[in-house]
C-alpha cells in the first residue's frame, strides 16, 4: 500500500495535470523496467478494458473484453516532457484497444515463439467488497480468489478511490518482488518530486536518464555494506621492501626452483642487488621503464627484481611475439634499455639506441663486480612497478600502468586470505610474465617467504609433466586459467597431485562443468574464482567453492578484496538495482595509474569516483549484477572484447590488422567455444577474386603471425559473398554461419583406413566438433590448439590405452602419422610383453 502522503500528492498532480493517476503510475513503471533493465527504453505490457472504443452498448455487456498490448516508452528527456511522451503513448493505443496481440505479434515480425515483452502493469479502478461472508452487491458469493500470470515481471495496480494498493508477481528475474515495489514508490516519488517543484518553462535540471530509483536504504547496501572493505596495510612499503623483510626472516630459505637448479633467498637477493645498481649506473631510477625480454628461467626473476631495486618499473617483452608487435612495444614504451639472453637476442638485431643487457653472458662479469649488499628501496609506493601491454582495439597495444601500492595491497591480501605457511606451501609458476596473473604469481610467494617452483617454457601446456613436476616438488598452490584447467582436470586420475591444498582461477569465467570435474577429483582441496582485470592490479574479486556443489547454478566472480570498492552502474554512472545488470567498476587502492601515451583513452576510463570523495574509478566494460549475498555476478563484456585461454583480446585489433591485407574487402572476427570451453577465433572474410584462387588461408594466417602473437591469429575460417546486414546497415554478428567442417582442411579427404585410424578420426570429430575428417587433416588446420592437444592425448589414453605426450601431438599432427606412431608403440609394447612372458616361463 502507497503512503497515504504520496497517494494524496498523485491525485492532486494528476488533477492539476488533467491526467488519469494511471499515466503517473505507467511513467513509473516504465522508469522501474527500464532502470532494472539498463536500457534507454521500456517495453511492457499494459491491460485496457477493451471496452472504451468498442461497439455499441459494450459498456455494459458481459463478457471479456480486456486485452493487453506492448507499450515502448523512450526514457529520456526532463521529466514533464516524458511524462507528456506517456500520456500520448497511451491515447495512441486506445485505438488499439481491442486488436488481438496475435496481430500485433506479426505485424512486429517477431517470431511467434519470441514474447513481445516479459514485463506486465494492470492498471484497475477496483472496488472493495464491504459485505459480511464475501458476497457482492449483485448476491454472488466469492468463493476463491486466485490470480496467476504468464509473465514473469508482474506488477498490479488497484485504485480503489480513497486508496492505492499495488502488489507485485515475480518469477526467475533475480530480483525481489518487495524490492520491485520500492522501487516503484521511488519513481512515484522523483516523478512527484520533479513535477511539483517543476515548470513547463523551468522544469527541474533532473533528466529521466539520470534519475535513479533504488532506495536509500538499497543505496546503501549496495554502496557500503558490500564495500565494508577496509584494512589497514602498511601505506609506506613497497615490494623491494617486503622482499628485504623475507630474506632478513630466512636467508638460507630455497626462493626458487627450476629444472633442478635453486637460488635461495640470500642468493636471489645478492644477485638482483647487483643488477640493481648495474643498471642504476645506466640511470635507471623511479618510474623509468625497463624492458625484459627473456624466456622463464632463474635469470627472468633476477631481471624483474633488479629492475624494481634499481627504482624502474619492468616492462615485459615476450619473446614469441611478432617482431612488428616487439618494435612497437619498444618505441611506445620509450625502453632505453632492456635485458634479455642470448637465445632471445635476435629480435632486438635492428634496433638502434638500445642497451640490450645479456644476463647469460660474459656481461654478468661486469654486473657480478657490483655491491651485492642491500639496497634501500629507491622507488616510493606511489612509483611505478610494471607496464603489461594488452590488446587495443584501435589495432595496437596499450601499455597499462601500475604503481607499488596497488600490486603491494593485492599480495597482502592474498596472503592474508590464504595464508601460505614458510616451510611448507609451495606454489607453482607456469603464467608467461607478459600477462599480468604472472605478477601476482611470481611476488606473492617473495614477499611472502615461499618457495616457487618455475614450469619450463611450454611445459603449462604438457598435462604429465606438469603432473610430475606437481608431485616431485611437493607443489601446493597452482593458478590456472578455467580452460587450461578442464584441459588438466582431463589428463588426471583420483589420487594424482595430492600435495595440492588450493587451486585459484582466473583469466576467463569458471564453468559449472569444469567445478563438477575438479570436485570428482579433488572433493575437499580449496577452489577460489577470482576477478580481475590488468588495470587494477590482478584480482579484485573472489569466490570460495563450496565442496558440495550439487545446488550451484551459476559461479559468481565473489566479493571485492580489501580496500577496494565495486560499483555495477548504468551509462550515466548511476547505481542499477540490485540483480540488475549493469557495468561493473572499481575503484580503491588497485586501480591502475592508467594508460601509457594514451591520455584520451585514461580520461574515458579512468573517472572520477562519484561516490567516494577524491576516489578513482575503473571503468571495465564488463557487464555483471549483485546477487543478494554481496556477491557478484559476471555476465559477459558490453563491447567487442573477448577472453580466449585467458588472454585479453580486443577483435577489433585482430580486424584491423586483417583488414590491411590485400586482397581483402571486408572482415569480421568472432569466438566460438571448443571442446574445452576455451575460446576459438573465427575469421569471416570477402575476397578479391585474384586471392580467392590461392592458398588463401595459409597466406593470411602467414601474413597475420608477422603482426599478431600467435593466440591472436584465427584458427577457422569462413568465406562469404558480403556480410550480412541489419536493417539499419549495421554488421549483423548473429547472422553469420558457422565454420563449415568440409572448408576447414585444405587436404582431399582420405577415409580411416584402419581400426586405429577409425578410432582416432571419431575422437578427432567429437573433439573438434568436425563432422568429416580425413586422415591427411591437420590437428591445427581444424581449430586444435593446446589445450585441444591435452585433451586429445586425455582421450587417446583413456580410450586407446597409449602414451602418447603433447609433443607427439605437435610433430605428428595428421592421423595418418599418428595412427602409424600409435601402432609402432603397440608392437613394441607386444614384443616386451613376449620377452617378460618368456623370462617368467624359463
Amino acid at each position: 500500500m502507497l503512503p497515504q502522503t504520496l497517494q494524496g500528492q498523485i491525485r492532486q498532480l494528476s488533477s492539476d495535470l488533467q491526467v488519469s493517476p494511471a499515466v503517473l503510475f505507467h511513467a513509473a513503471f516504465g522508469l522501474v523496467v527500464g532502470k532494472c533493465s539498463n536500457s534507454e527504453y521500456a517495453l511492457f505490457g499494459s491491460v485496457f478494458l477493451g471496452r472504451l472504443q468498442g461497439s455499441k452498448g459494450s459498456d455494459t455487456s458481459l463478457g471479456l473484453f480486456m486485452n493487453t498490448l506492448p507499450i515502448l516508452l523512450d526514457l529520456k528527456g526532463d521529466v514533464p516532457s516524458y511524462l507528456r511522451h506517456v500520456s500520448s503513448r497511451l491515447q495512441d493505443h486506445l485505438s488499439f484497444e481491442q486488436t488481438p496481440l496475435y496481430d500485433i505479434q506479426n505485424w512486429s515480425g517477431i517470431a511467434n515463439e519470441v514474447p513481445l515483452f516479459s514485463a506486465l502493469l494492470n492498471f484497475r479502478h477496483s472496488e472493495r467488497n464491504t459485505l459480511s461472508d464475501n458476497r457482492t452487491d449483485s448476491g454472488v458469493k466469492l468463493l476463491s480468489d486466485e490470480q496467476r500470470t504468464n509473465y514473469p515481471f508482474n506488477v498490479d495496480v488497484d485504485d480503489y478511490g480513497d486508496d492505492i494498493r499495488i502488489t507485485a508477481k515475480l518469477a526467475d528475474t533475480g530480483i525481489d518482488p518487495v524490492a520491485v515495489l520500492a522501487y516503484m514508490e521511488e519513481a512515484l516519488n522523483l516523478l512527484v518530486t520533479n513535477l511539483e517543484k517543476g515548470t513547463e518553462k523551468e522544469p527541474l535540471a533532473a533528466e529521466i536518464e539520470a534519475l535513479s530509483i533504488v532506495p536509500e536504504i538499497e543505496a546503501n547496501q549496495l554502496l557500503r555494506e558490500f564495500n565494508d572493505t577496509s584494512v589497514s596495510y602498511p601505506s609506506d612499503k613497497t615490494l623491494v621492501d617486503l622482499f628485504a623483510e623475507r630474506v632478513s626472516n630466512a636467508p638460507e630459505a630455497t626462493a626458487i626452483i627450476f629444472e633442478g637448479e635453486k637460488l635461495t633467498y640470500q642468493q636471489l637477493d645478492e644477485r638482483s642487488n647487483q643488477l640493481a645498481r648495474y643498471l642504476m649506473a645506466k640511470g635507471s631510477g623511479p618510474d623509468m621503464l625497463v624492458g625484459i625480454c627473456i624466456a622463464r628461467s632463474l635469470e627472468m626473476m633476477i631481471g624483474i627484481l633488479g629492475i624494481l631495486k634499481s627504482g624502474g618499473a619492468y616492462v615485459p617483452i615476450d619473446p614469441k611475439y611478432p617482431q612488428s608487435r616487439i618494435d612497437y612495444m619498444l618505441e611506445d614504451s620509450g625502453v632505453k634499455i632492456v635485458l634479455s639472453s642470448n637465445d632471445c637476442a635476435a629480435v632486438f638485431a635492428n634496433t638502434e639506441d638500445l642497451d640490450v643487457v645479456l644476463l647469460d653472458s660474459d656481461r654478468t662479469q661486469e654486473i657480478g663486480q657490483y655491491a651485492a649488499d642491500e639496497i634501500t628501496s629507491v622507488a616510493s609506493p606511489d612509483n611505478l612497478a610494471y607496464v603489461i601491454y594488452t590488446s587495443g582495439s584501435t589495432g595496437n597495444p596499450k601499455g597499462v600502468l601500475n604503481a607499488h601500492k596497488a600490486i603491494l595491497n593485492q599480495l597482502l591480501w592474498t596472503q592474508e586470505t590464504y595464508g601460505l605457511i614458510p616451510g611448507e606451501d609451495v606454489v607453482l609458476h607456469k603464467t608467461t610474465f607478459s600477462f599480468d596473473v604472472s605478477v601476482w604469481e611470481l611476488l606473492w610467494p617473495l614477499v611472502s617467504g615461499i618457495q616457487l617452483v618455475f614450469v619450463r617454457p611450454e611445459g603449462q601446456a604438457d598435462v604429465t609433466y606438469l603432473k610430475e613436476l606437481i608431485e616431485a616438488e611437493h607443489v601446493t598452490t597452482i593458478h590456472s586459467v578455467p580452460s587450461m584447467l578442464g584441459a588438466f582436470l582431463a589428463g588426471l586420475s583420483a589420487g594424482d597431485c595430492s600435495s595440492l591444498r588450493r587451486v585459484l582461477c582466473s583469466g576467463e569465467p569458471l564453468t559449472l562443468e569444469q567445478v563438477r570435474l575438479f570436485r570428482e577429483l579433488f572433493p575437499q582441496i580449496r577452489l577460489d574464482n577470482l576477478y580481475g582485470p590488468t588495470e587494477a592490479a590482478v584480482h579484485v574479486t573472489s569466490w570460495s567453492v563450496p565442496e558440495d556443489v550439487s545446488s550451484l547454478t551459476t559461479i559468481p566472480i565473489g566479493k571485492p578484496v580489501a580496500n577496494t570498492s565495486l560499483y555495477v552502474l548504468n551509462t550515466h554512472d548511476g547505481l542499477v538495482p540490485m540483480g540488475a545488470v549493469g557495468e561493473l567498476c572499481i575503484g580503491g587502492d588497485q586501480v591502475a595509474v592508467g594508460y601509457l601515451n594514451r591520455e584520451d583513452l585514461t580520461n574515458e576510463r579512468f573517472v572520477a569516483d562519484p561516490y567516494w570523495a577524491g576516489g578513482r574509478l575503473y571503468k571495465t566494460g564488463d557487464l555483471a549484477r549483485w546477487l543478494p549475498d554481496g556477491t557478484i555476478d559476471f555476465l559477459g563484456r558490453k563491447d567487442n572484447q573477448v577472453k580466449v585461454r585467458g588472454y585479453r583480446i580486443e577483435l577489433g585489433e585482430i580486424e584491423n590488422a586483417l583488414a590491411q591485407l590485400s586482397g581483402i574487402t571486408q572482415c569480421c572476427v568472432m569466438v566460438r567455444k571448443d571442446a574445452v570451453g576455451a575460446g576459438t577465433l573465427v575469421a569471416y572474410v570477402v575476397m578479391e577474386d585474384n586471392l580467392a584462387a590461392t592458398d588463401w588461408k595459409e597466406t593470411l594466417q602467414e601474413q597475420l603471425q608477422q603482426q599478431l602473437p600467435g593466440y591472436m591469429v584465427p584458427r577457422l575460417w569462413v568465406t562469404l559473398d558480403e556480410m550480412p546486414l541489419t536493417g539499419s546497415g549495421k554488421l549483423d554478428r548473429k547472422a553469420l554461419p558457422g565454420p563449415d567442417s568440409s572448408t576447414l582442411s585444405t587436404r582431399e579427404y582420405v577415409a580411416p583406413r584402419t581400426a586405429i585410424e577409425e578410432q582416432l578420426v571419431t575422437i578427432w570429430q567429437d573433439l573438434l566438433g568436425v563432422e568429416k575428417v580425413g586422415i591427411y587433416d591437420n590437428f591445427f588446420e581444424l581449430g586444435g590448439h593446446s589445450l585441444l592437444a591435452v585433451q586429445l592425448i586425455s582421450t587417446i589414453r583413456k580410450e586407446m590405452e597409449i602414451e602418447i605426450t603433447i609433443k607427439d601431438v605437435f610433430e605428428l599432427n595428421c592421423i595418418e602419422q599418428l595412427g602409424n606412431y600409435i601402432q609402432a608403440l603397440e608392437m613394441e609394447g607386444d614384443i616386451e610383453d613376449d620377452e617378460i612372458l618368456f623370462e617368467q616361463s624359463i
